[in-house]
């Protein structure tokens, strides 16, 4: 079992000059994320710069300790100044609570934006109103079931054609052509609607490249005949539908139970904003109230909005951001660890949190061995501090690495794991 040095958050000053102890008195101006208080002195708990040290895990015995773990950090990051985006599941209103009272007290109230995909207002996201083709079709592949051996050629299929059409309705969404989003995807996933896109008489000016693909796909169809237009053979239809089958799941299904949210709203979360401005995203899952796979899609859906957004500004943002993803098995997508294994390079860092005993199983089973090489700071609860060992030899065994320092908060002073 490592050593356990005992330190006074007073005196931390003096330990500075130790390179894998990323933690301080909070300093204004410095890249910082704050992750609580000293309950005795009431400092500030910082990570000094999350550039080097990108992700977090919070693990602790209960929800009301992890979320208490949670309201500190964020509330002490939404003072600062902070931006970020959070995804939580419902039964964390206390947390939200916090949270909003930080802002108010800051006087950043108009800088909070709450998505609720469970009581939908008339806020909503859509990561296809700016994102490109490839990150787009990425995805939407990313949310389909796996096919197995047998299902590999109908899998194959699909991808080509959904390749193809949203290259297609990117282009048509950045002529100012239509408005992209969800639904406009599945309602053109239908063959006479392919076809309709890839006749050079309905729309001259799509780049050929664009058309050739359709045109791949639809020659790909058994019995297809081009000069048919969309009045095809029987055996053209069922091999489309095929295709089309797999994407059945989702995309109707996240578009039907959450269309207030996903379909054109009223107005949708500028995730621009976070890096532009410091604003701050929270948003609810339903998660006891949906299946997995549905708590999965709409939780994609917000991520890569935020995965967007960081990329065209997390470099040169000047607001220090962050990533909370609270119990996130319950929605986790494996497509995530390519992002959160780079993230510090978008100037974010996240933080995972979630309840002691899934955390070790959830690490070793949904997280990269890349993620968890990069999660150097863990915060606990006072309850649960055997837990920490714990998850830093899982942490060391999944990445090949020991952690670089762990924090476990307890009452009136912190250990730090050497």
């Amino acid at each position: 079992m490592a050593s356990i040095e005992r330190i006074r958050m007073t005196n931390i000053s003096s330990h500075e000059e130790r390179s894998h102890l990323s933690v301080g008195i909070a300093r204004p101006g410095n890249h910082s994320v704050r992750v609580g208080k000293d309950k005795k002195t009431g400092s500030p708990v910082w990570v000094s710069d999350f550039r080097s040290t990108p992700n977090i895990l919070i693990s602790a015995s209960s929800r009301k300790g992890s979320n208490r773990l949670l309201s500190e950090a964020l509330s002490e990051h939404i003072t600062a100044g902070g931006g970020g985006f959070a995804m939580i599941s419902e039964g964390d209103e206390s947390l939200l609570d916090d949270i909003s009272g930080a802002a108010r007290n800051a006087g950043r109230v108009d800088h909070i934006s709450i998505v609720d995909a469970g009581a939908p207002t008339n806020l909503g996201i859509n990561p296809f109103r700016d994102g490109d083709a490839v990150s787009l079709t990425r995805l939407i592949v990313s949310l389909l079931d796996n096919p197995g051996k047998d299902g590999a050629l109908w899998h194959g299929r699909a991808v080509a054609m959904i390749e193809a059409v949203i290259q297609a309705l990117v282009w048509l969404r950045d002529s100012d052509q239509i408005e992209l989003c969800l639904a406009e995807i599945r309602d053109n996933l239908v063959l006479r609607r392919i076809i309709h896109l890839s006749n050079k008489d309905n729309f001259p000016d799509m780049p050929l490249a664009i058309r050739k693909a359709l045109l791949s796909y639809l020659d790909s169809l058994p019995g297809y005949r081009k000069e048919k237009g969309e009045a095809q053979c029987q055996t053209t239809l069922d091999q489309h539908g095929y295709c089309q089958m797999q994407f059945a799941r989702c995309l109707s299904t996240p578009t039907n139970r959450f269309g207030e949210v996903l379909v054109c709203p009223e107005n949708y979360v500028d995730f621009d904003l976070i890096f532009k401005e410091g604003r701050f995203v929270i948003f609810k899952i339903p998660c006891a109230d949906i299946s997995q796979d549905d708590a999965q899609s709409i939780a994609a859906m917000a991520f890569e909005a935020f995965r967007q957004a960081a990329i065209r500004h997390g470099r040169s943002s000047k607001y220090p951001s962050l990533l909370l993803l609270n119990r996130p098995h319950c929605f986790w997508n494996d497509g995530w660890n390519r992002f959160l294994e780079t993230a510090d390079v978008f100037e974010t860092c996240v933080i995972v949190s979630e309840n002691s005993y899934l955390s070790t199983q959830f690490l070793e089973a949904r997280i990269g061995g890349s993620v968890a090489t990069r999660i150097n700071l863990g915060l606990w609860d006072e309850f649960s501090p055997q837990f920490a060992y714990r998850t830093k030899e899982k942490l060391s065994a999944i990445s090949g690495h020991e952690a670089s320092s762990f924090i476990l908060t307890s009452t009136g002073e912190t250990e730090i794991s050497a």
